[in-house]
């Protein structure tokens, strides 16, 4: 067995380590009792203290105004109701958003008839894209008025018919015209064909009524013409077409497709300009007796800044107006204009209709205007 015998330096540093040990045991034992008597004495004091406040809160009730506790829990109940009303607020707004898309989001699947759709004319630069706007509406335009009066074997209405009506709207001065929507038909002798070619070849010609101010052929059976209206204060840039009846049917039609907007055409200082479409059917009733179908949807005038007011309208129109008048007795004067105007152009026409059959070489120089019917 080894020798565990301690020399004296072994046995007096043990001695040391061991009252270390014990020294250090006694001290965390007297601090552990310090902390137990720390802890004791605060909750002996937290507990006297609550007695106290609980003691001083029943003093208080006994003594309190009835008149202030109760303005207390009603300060209270109306900071909960105010919160919770917020709440109810918030999901109201998100609700009424939900259901306004939900709307929307319906609607826009919803078959219907919108209003009209008045469509101003743009006529481009460059010539090819002048030439297919050009055979583009004049054959829309065409076929517009087949559409709208299919042929069919003459009836028993020989009365002249002329009926004006205008579309309203609203823009930043109040009432406006959208547009002008006409009918008139009318009887002429002679045949058909001759009259659609003087028809024609009147617009090709400066009259009492209206300065041609510049003519482009366009197409074989298109012209690009610019009036100058004289009984109005307005200028009218269209293309014009004219197409034979389809087989089996007697009729010749002319087209004409206002122009609003030309870009190789601004606008001048003061100009305004008419805009929209209009077709005249030539429908034979006999060898020497013609019925005329003219259908106009004349756009508000419009100028480099956009549409025309009322007012304005009414001045291109030569109608006086003051600022006394009443928008519907303004849109009546308008409106009047029109039919007025419609029937002078009739009335014109047939005059020089029958200046023309005194004279039947006149025919002869119109037959280029139009191809011959098959």
């Amino acid at each position: 067995m080894p020798n565990l015998t301690l020399r004296p330096g072994q046995r007096k540093s043990k001695a040391i380590l061991k009252f270390i040990v014990m020294s250090g045991l006694v001290i965390q034992n007297q601090t552990l009792n310090d902390t137990e008597k720390r802890l004791a004495l605060a909750t002996a004091e937290l507990i006297e203290a609550v007695s106290l406040l609980e003691q001083d809160l029943a003093r208080r009730k006994k003594h309190a105004d009835p008149h202030f506790v109760a303005l207390i829990i009603a300060k209270a109940k109306i900071a909960t109701f105010e919160q919770e009303n917020k709440e109810l607020e918030t999901m109201l707004a998100d609700r009424e958003e939900l259901k306004a898309w939900l709307a929307d989001w319906v609607d826009a699947f919803t078959p219907k008839k919108g209003e009209p759709n008045y469509m101003e004319l743009t006529l481009l630069q460059d010539d090819q894209g002048r030439r297919r706007g050009s055979s583009y509406m004049t054959n829309r335009t065409h076929l517009m008025s087949q559409k709208a009066y299919p042929y069919k074997p003459f009836g028993n209405s020989l009365e002249d018919i002329t009926e004006v009506k205008c579309h309203l709207g609203e823009d930043e001065y109040g009432v406006c015209i959208k547009a002008f929507e006409s009918y008139a038909h009318f009887t002429v002798e002679g045949n058909f064909e001759d009259l659609a070619k003087a028809w024609r070849f009147d617009l090709t010609e400066s009259t009492p009524a209206f300065s041609v101010m510049l003519m482009d052929k366009m197409d074989d059976d298109i012209l690009y013409i610019i009036h100058e209206l004289h009984h109005l204060k307005l200028k009218r840039i269209s293309v014009s077409g004219v197409f034979p009846g389809y087989p089996g049917q007697e009729r010749v039609t002319v087209t004409h497709s206002g122009i609003a907007v030309d870009e190789r055409f601004p606008f001048h200082e003061g100009e305004s300009r008419a805009n929209g479409f209009q077709w005249i059917i030539f429908e034979k009733i006999s060898d020497s007796l013609t019925l005329v179908r003219w259908s106009l949807v004349n756009f508000c005038p419009v100028n480099a800044n956009g549409p025309l007011s009322l007012h304005e309208t009414a001045r291109s129109f030569n109608c006086p107006v003051n600022r006394f008048d009443s928008d519907e007795f303004i849109v009546e004067r308008i409106r009047h204009t029109a039919e007025m105007t419609i029937n002078k152009f009739r009335d014109q026409f047939r005059h020089r209709s029958n200046q023309s059959k005194l004279d039947g070489s006149v025919f002869e120089t119109r037959d280029y205007l139009v191809e011959p019917s098959e």
